[in-house]
């Protein structure tokens, strides 16, 4: 077994909240409800793992890793973590194609 990170569930739902995925939902509480159910879901089909309390979960590096790589394929998303890889895709002018950048430094 790989490596594993861990997330929160509360960055999970304000990434949904911004993104406007929750954007059918009329109050935080049933957002909540949702994410707390997909991520269930997620974990039934081994994609997600089990954390240390129910406001965390684990993803497996090999699960993370296919995730980036259909974001960056198909939806021209990024996921950095380093100023270096972020300021590299400014000089190649790769950020002018992308329709999403997180930055999630360490």
């Amino acid at each position: 077994m790989g490596f594993t990170s861990d997330h929160s569930v509360e960055r999970l739902l304000r990434y949904g909240m911004g993104l406007y995925l929750l954007n059918t939902v009329c109050s935080m509480g049933e957002a909540r409800n949702i994410v707390n159910t997909l991520i269930q879901d997620l974990k039934n089909f081994s994609l997600l793992l089990e954390a240390f309390d129910d406001e965390r979960f684990s993803i497996h590096d090999v699960v993370r890793d296919v995730g980036r790589a259909i974001a960056i394929n198909d939806h021209n998303n990024y996921t950095v973590n380093d100023d270096r890889i972020l300021q590299d895709l400014a000089e190649k002018n790769t950020l002018k194609s992308c329709t999403f950048v997180s930055y999630e430094p360490e």
